[in-house]
């Protein structure tokens, strides 16, 4: 009977050190288990699978540039400021004076005299409108012809063009020219634009092709006025005739009604062009399209900015 007794009392120690044992590995096993959902991003944060990969723990993080495309993107060595210094836009102080002696209605609207006509035909030829790009606050609908336009008053005589232009000191002189938001001029990509300009090695030149050498005259047919803070905005719309005053093509319409009028005047071609816009009569001649530009001044500054041009046939 002992020894009976003694063999089951062996056989319960080794039971309960089985079951020990089988308790102690599952514990073992569930906190494994835990600590593996805790270390998955995918499942604690609902996120995609993430697979694992050789060399997952070795990958650098992905860097991503944004460029806030509301503020300039200027290269770290270009001195803006010296290159800006270099050159400085016609003052259209005649203009602002003869607006000055005008009257002006509540609404903003100009009374548009003679001496208005003759003071925004001298800032056409300053500035060239028909060579301007369209623009609305330094977004230009091509920025190929952006800088085209520069050739035709680089040198500031009309028809005398730079062999080349160095291609930072063309995008200073188009921030100094048109108006951007706040100031901030976003920086233009200098590349090849065909059919505007030619560009090899930092360089623009000029765009191999004839250009248009008429006289151009602006009929304004409205002037409007707008005070903004420190800046006076001018939206002037007028209509655009031109005439080969230099008899470089067979005459067309306007060269025929130019001529039919100075021989009726007594004048000579320029003369009676400045009599034509006098009295309102250019309006008889072909006109080649209808501009609105707006400019503003800064101030008591005389030199205009450039806000937005907009060209209708």
């Amino acid at each position: 009977m002992l020894k009976k007794h003694d063999y089951s009392f062996k056989e319960k120690i080794i039971k309960g050190l089985v079951l020990s044992v089988c308790i102690v590995m599952l514990i073992i096993t569930m906190t494994a288990c835990s600590q593996g959902e805790n270390i998955n991003p995918s499942e604690s944060n609902g996120g995609d699978t993430v697979k694992d990969s050789p060399d997952m723990d070795r990958q650098e993080p992905e860097i991503v540039d944004i460029v806030d495309r509301q503020d300039p993107v200027d290269e770290p060595d270009i001195n803006w400021q010296q290159l800006e210094s270099d050159y400085n836009p016609p003052d259209i102080g005649g203009l602002l004076k003869a607006i000055t002696e005008s009257n002006t209605a509540i609404d903003g609207s100009i009374n548009i005299t003679y001496a208005i006509k003759r003071e925004f035909n001298q800032m056409d030829e300053d500035y060239r409108f028909f060579f301007m790009p369209n623009v609305a606050w330094y977004d230009f609908e091509s920025v190929g012809r952006a800088i085209s336009y520069l050739f035709f008053t680089w040198t500031g005589e009309f028809g005398t063009f730079p062999e080349k232009i160095p291609q930072y000191s063309a995008e200073a002189r188009l921030q100094k020219i048109f108006a951007a938001p706040d100031n901030k001029h976003l920086q233009i990509e200098h590349k090849l634009y065909p059919k505007s300009v030619l560009y090899e090695d930092g360089f623009y030149s000029p765009w191999p092709e004839s250009y248009n050498a008429d006289v151009m005259i602006y009929d304004l047919v409205e002037l409007k006025v707008l005070q903004e803070e420190n800046y006076t905005y001018y939206t002037a719309t007028a209509n655009e005739y031109g005439f080969d005053v230099n008899g470089y093509y067979e005459p067309g319409v306007n060269e025929e009604f130019l001529f039919a009028k100075s021989e009726a005047l007594g004048l000579e071609s320029e003369a009676t062009l400045g009599k034509l816009l006098e009295t309102g009569d250019i309006a008889g001649a072909s006109k080649s399209g209808t501009y609105i530009i707006e400019f503003r001044v800064e101030d008591n500054n005389t030199t205009p900015m450039i806000v937005s041009v907009n060209r209708f046939y």
